[in-house]
């Protein structure tokens, strides 16, 4: 697997743009006290950069699983 480039890679790896995460931040007024999941914390962030970081190019194209129906 290390040598299809796809999986690798290699030099098509660049850096994410991220958005800021402090939007993202739960506010702690005591500690001990505040509850907050770890699921619907981070996923609206995971879900951020996801979108932020769509790839469009010709090579994805034909990664993506094709629409059934």
């Amino acid at each position: 697997m290390s040598a299809n480039p796809i999986a690798n890679g290699g030099l098509l790896r660049k850096a994410l743009e991220m958005p800021d995460f402090r939007r993202y931040a739960i506010e702690v007024k005591n500690s001990g006290i505040t509850e907050a999941g770890n699921v619907p914390t981070l996923g609206p962030l995971l879900r951020d950069v996801m979108r932020q970081n769509r790839i469009t190019s010709a090579c994805s194209a034909r990664t993506r699983p094709r629409p059934t129906g």
